[in-house]
């Protein structure tokens, strides 16, 4: 199984990067008294919606699928997303932290992007549309990218909880 795969399997959990931190600036970085917050949600929606299941396919290459490989995996994925939306709302429940504000909207940003596409991909999987999802696989990696990359600068680790919900 490919790990970009893996990824989209558990998409509602992209956010769970932003809830990995222990400083605060006027860099960009979040304080840690709202991190920690958002971890004990992120460890709150991994106990409530656990991962489902063994992946459907040992032998599924995400870049050349088989139309026939799609559909079961798009019930696995499906599955596996069922918590998005009380994790979604748990976290808008959060608020805003007081310093690094511009850093949490931009995660929360590139979120909504990634759980757009997760949704896309069981789309995609349902009907078996191999191109369709190859292409939302491909995106979801960059999404991927760029959310790693806007915790870094926000001083989000990929430790704990929240990366447990992200990469399983």
């Amino acid at each position: 199984m490919n790990a970009r795969v893996v990824a989209a399997v558990v998409a509602g959990s992209v956010f769970a990067l932003a809830g990995c931190s222990s400083t605060s600036s006027a860099d960009g970085k979040v304080p840690a008294a709202f991190v920690t917050r958002a971890e004990q949600v992120c460890s709150a929606n991994l106990a409530q919606f656990p991962n489902v299941g063994t992946f459907p396919d040992s032998n599924f290459n995400d870049e050349d699928p088989s139309p026939a490989q799609l559909p079961p995996l798009g019930a696995y994925f499906a599955e596996n997303q069922r918590g998005n939306s009380a994790f979604e709302a748990a976290l808008q429940g959060l608020g805003g932290p007081a310093e690094g504000a511009s850093s949490w909207n931009n995660l929360k940003t590139l979120l909504a992007e990634f759980l757009a596409n997760g949704k896309t991909q069981v789309k995609d999987a349902d009907a078996a549309n191999v191109s369709a999802f190859v292409a939302a696989v491909n995106q979801n990696q960059t999404i991927t990218n760029e959310i790693i990359s806007a915790a870094k600068h926000s001083g989000f680790p990929t430790t704990g909880p929240c990366e447990q919900l992200l990469f399983g």
